[in-house]
């Protein structure tokens, strides 16, 4: 098959194009994670305030899991 050396250079050269900004994004997010992270931790009181929040969201989520199961 001559075209066969195109599709397999072309499948690669997609397959890179994604991959710089999928790899800049991930590592924003990890940087903005880190930062949030430390600066939940430095107070005693937002820490127990975002304890909180996850446990209310977990509830509601667990609620909602328990409506869409029954109906």
């Amino acid at each position: 098959m001559p075209g066969l050396h195109q599709v397999v250079g072309q499948m690669l050269l997609l397959g890179l194009t994604g991959t710089p900004p999928a790899l800049s994004c991930d590592c924003a997010w990890g940087l903005t994670a880190s930062a949030t992270r430390d600066w939940f931790g430095r107070s005693p009181r937002r820490l127990a305030l975002a304890e909180r929040a996850g446990g209310v969201a977990m509830i509601g989520l667990g609620l909602k899991v328990a409506r869409d199961c029954t109906t």
